[in-house]
């Protein structure tokens, strides 16, 4: 993985003070959780298109305003072409994890905060859910169409990172990041990666701006792809793990 891709996680993602420690999810241990409400992720509100080692960048400060200009005009003219059949992302995300979760037996409710893109975590989950709350997923995504180069194709890429807490206690029983599309860095090892499928791959700007609802497709493929991933993960099932807490 480029360092380009791993700076776009860090700071969409809010990883600015490191990369959150992975934290396996112990179904032993948590039985007693039954009832899940989501914390609404912000809303991502277009694609960017981006390219990993983009020719410019090779070329100092000026060559690497020229990548970036370059990549901000595909990216402008990627998501005019999709225009308003844009999905509302914060809800296609908050839609799959219910019904994934609900497939594993969980009650799924979510809430909604004042919480800014830029954010990571939540600092403080006090006062967020009633009684009735076992436990609190937070997450976060990026959404992107990626190459790796400039002869690379274009795919479809989703940066997640979620977090579940359990109300009674303050302890993180589950925290990870997942990728979909491009794998993790050699930082972010334990990180699930989830393959993106080959159809919704674009040699050139011109050909991804062309199939605007397919491109979409490919993105919403990620989108219920990591729900099932996030759920699979907390399925009911043995999974050795240490537990942190959150203050």
């Amino acid at each position: 993985m480029g360092k380009l891709f791993v700076l776009l996680a860090v700071v969409f993602l809010g990883g600015c003070a490191g990369m959150p420690k992975p934290q396996h999810f112990n179904p032993e241990k948590n039985q007693h959780l039954k009832h899940i409400t989501i914390i609404e992720p912000a809303q991502q509100e277009e694609v960017p298109v981006r390219i990993q080692t983009h020719a410019g960048q090779s070329f100092g400060l000026l060559g690497a305003l020229i990548a970036e200009a370059d990549m901000a005009s595909d990216t402008s003219t990627f998501n005019e072409a999709v225009g308003e059949t844009m999905p509302d992302w914060q809800q296609a995300i908050v839609t799959a994890l219910k019904a994934s979760l609900e497939k594993e037996g969980y009650q799924v409710s979510s809430i909604i905060t004042d919480r800014k893109r830029e954010n990571g975590y939540l600092v403080s989950y006090k006062d967020l859910v009633d009684q009735n709350t076992d436990a609190i997923l937070d997450l976060n995504y990026y959404l992107a169409y990626l190459a790796a180069g400039m002869e690379s194709d274009f795919i479809p890429n989703l940066i997640g990172q979620v977090r579940l807490i359990d109300t009674q206690n303050k302890a993180v029983v589950f925290q990870n990041r997942f990728f979909f599309g491009f794998p993790p860095s050699e930082y972010d090892i334990e990180a699930d990666h989830i393959l993106s499928d080959k159809q919704y791959a674009y040699n050139t700007i011109e050909l991804l701006a062309a199939s605007p609802e397919q491109a979409i497709d490919g993105l919403e493929e990620g989108v219920q792809k990591f729900a099932e991933k996030v759920a699979q993960k907390l399925a009911k099932q043995p999974n050795a793990q240490v537990e942190q807490i959150v203050e």
